[in-house]
């Protein structure tokens, strides 16, 4: 099929798929009740949806926000209140965000069209927010795998006088360029709390790299310890006893192993490539993407590493970026 063809399709399925003004109901928004004295986090999810139809049962590219598709949102941003607890205001902007499937369509200017949709509803929920909710408080963004995109997007948009209330942006899963780095709204981090924007994503070695996620990734920077050298830092996980839930990568550990055994992981910064390496006697599967599709295989890639590991150390981080 001529691609202009399907440009023209895509257009008019992005335009007839549940289009909703932006409102301050539960359906367009995860978010508190505020407390005025607290810094918000504008958070946006990640990919929670592989398939995605219109009304007449044809792929839709961009989510169409089904009840249990905003279920599944809810819940990423549910997940992201209960480890931030309550020392910040919540804001999750409900989104028709790009599919997995979308990721995968044969024609890229298409997926550049979905991905666009997806960045400009975000950047179009932060103004929303800014003008209805967040009534002058310090803020933070926040956001994991193409939640983070969105975020890279969000900073470039932002009014300079924004980004200077803005204390601190979490890039999950997801890289900087050096296009990116130009910009001045994209200070990398190069400290606990010296630059603006954390970036950083995960692998159990080099060939696991997810091109989508962490390709030309410029800057990177390893939570456990705030370094942006190879220094190791090492953090740990509970063994639950199921060795089918995790990755072996020492046989004689694991046959040791006992359930609630603590298993420490060590995590260094590979400077070639700009991403962590994370090494231990197992790691979950859980943390792993298996993607064939994506050319992801073995478990070596741990882009959800990205999100549930890193949490407490960035709890502390956004804690002392808020209110130092």
């Amino acid at each position: 099929m001529n691609r202009w063809i399907i440009l023209a399709v895509a257009i008019v399925a992005m335009s007839l798929s549940c289009r909703r003004a932006l409102t301050d109901d539960e359906k367009t928004w995860y978010r508190d009740t505020v407390n005025e004295e607290l810094t918000d986090v504008f958070y946006i999810v990640s990919t929670n949806i592989g398939h995605s139809e219109n009304a007449d049962g044809t792929s839709a590219y961009n989510a169409v926000l089904t009840d249990a598709e905003v279920a599944a949102l809810r819940r990423e941003a549910e997940y992201i209140k209960q480890n931030f607890a309550d020392s910040f205001n919540l804001f999750a902007p409900i989104y028709h965000q790009c599919t997995m499937e979308a990721y995968l369509h044969e024609n890229n200017d298409s997926v550049l069209m979905f991905r666009k949709r997806s960045e400009s509803e975000c950047c179009k929920a932060f103004d929303y927010y800014m003008e209805h909710f967040n009534n002058g408080r310090p803020f933070i963004v926040a956001g994991f795998s193409q939640g983070a995109m969105n975020v890279v997007a969000l900073l470039k948009h932002m009014t300079d006088e924004q980004y200077r209330r803005c204390k601190a942006a979490y890039v999950m899963g997801y890289r900087l360029s050096s296009e990116d780095l130009e910009h001045h709204h994209i200070e990398a981090a190069t400290g606990e709390t010296e630059g603006k924007v954390v970036s950083f994503n995960t692998v159990a070695s080099s060939d696991g790299i997810w091109s989508l996620v962490a390709n030309e990734a410029a800057t990177c920077i390893n939570p456990l310890n705030w370094m942006t050298d190879t220094t190791p830092a090492t953090g740990w996980i509970v063994y639950d006893g199921q060795i089918d839930h995790y990755a072996i990568y020492d046989s004689a550990f694991a046959a040791e192993a006992k359930a609630g055994d603590t298993i420490y992981v060590n995590v260094k910064l590979d400077v070639a490539t700009n991403v962590l390496a994370a090494t231990a006697p197992v790691l979950p599967l859980s943390y792993a993407m298996n993607a064939p599709a994506f050319g992801l295989n073995d478990n070596k890639n741990l882009h959800l590493a990205d999100l549930f590991f890193y949490l407490p150390r960035l709890r502390e981080n956004a804690i002392k970026r808020a209110y130092k």
